[in-house]
C-alpha cells in the first residue's frame, strides 16, 4: 500500500469515526531517520524529520530556504526524543507499506524528492561510511498530532540508496527481530513437579 493509497484509506476510516465532527479527516505521514552519531547543534541524539499532507503548521529557515513545519508528537518507547514534540519539515515523499505478517524480512521502497535536502543526504554519508541507517513511519490525525500518534511507528533499516534521478530512491527492509538467534527462556522439569513425566516414561519404555 502505497502512502497515497494509505492516506486515502486512513482519511475515510477517520471520517466516518468523526462523521459527527462535521469536519474532513486530514492525515499528517511521516518518517524520520536516524543514524548512530546523528546530534544536533548541541551535541544531543536526534534524528531527521520529514512530513507531508496538511498545510504548514508554520515556516522555518531550512538550508537556507523557507520550508514549512509540523511538531509532532513521538511515542514514549522512543529511543530518541521519547515523549516530547520533535519538527517535522514538509518534504514531499512516497513510502510503500509491506503488509505485515511473521516472515521477517519486509522490503518497502522509499522516495523522496529533491535529493539536495538533508534527510537523503545524511542517508548516503552515513551507508557510504558504513553505517545502519534507520528509518521510521508513523502517521498522525491532523489535529491531535501534538497529543497521540494515530498509526503505530514502523521501523525500517535503509539497504540501498540510489541519488543517480531527480529524487532520491531508498530500498528499506523491516527491522525485525532475528528469530533464528533469539534466546528464549527455558524452562526445567522435574518429576517431583511434574509426575506425568514418569509415566510417560513407563509408557514409552513398555
Amino acid at each position: 500500500m502505497t502512502t497515497e493509497q494509505m492516506s486515502t484509506a486512513y482519511r475515510s476510516a477517520m471520517a466516518r469515526g468523526r462523521a459527527a465532527s462535521g469536519g474532513a479527516a486530514v492525515v499528517i505521514l511521516t518518517i524520520s531517520l536516524y543514524y548512530e552519531g546523528l546530534v544536533d547543534g548541541q551535541g544531543v541524539a536526534t534524528e531527521l524529520y520529514a512530513y507531508t499532507g496538511g498545510e504548514a503548521e508554520g515556516y522555518a529557515e531550512y538550508e537556507g530556504h523557507e520550508v514549512g513545519y509540523r511538531d509532532c508528537l513521538i511515542e514514549t518507547e522512543a529511543a530518541v526524543n521519547g515523549g516530547k514534540l520533535a519538527r517535522f519539515i514538509d518534504l514531499p515523499f512516497e513510502l510503500k507499506i509491506p503488509d505485515e505478517n511473521d516472515k521477517g524480512g519486509r522490503r518497502a521502497p522509499l522516495r523522496i524528492s529533491n535529493i539536495s535536502r538533508e534527510i537523503s543526504r545524511n542517508a548516503r554519508a552515513a551507508s557510504d561510511a558504513g553505517l545502519k541507517v534507520y528509518v521510521t513511519f508513523r502517521g498522525y490525525l491532523l489535529g491531535a498530532e501534538k497529543t497521540r500518534v494515530d498509526h503505530k511507528a514502523l521501523r525500517f533499516e535503509v539497504k540501498k540508496i540510489d541519488l543517480s534521478g531527480g529524487d532520491a530512491h531508498i530500498e528499506l527492509i523491516g527491522d525485525m527481530p532475528n528469530l533464528v538467534h533469539m534466546k528464549f527462556p527455558r524452562k526445567k522439569y522435574n518429576l517431583d513437579d511434574h509426575p506425568f513425566l514418569a509415566g510417560k516414561a513407563e509408557k514409552l519404555g513398555g
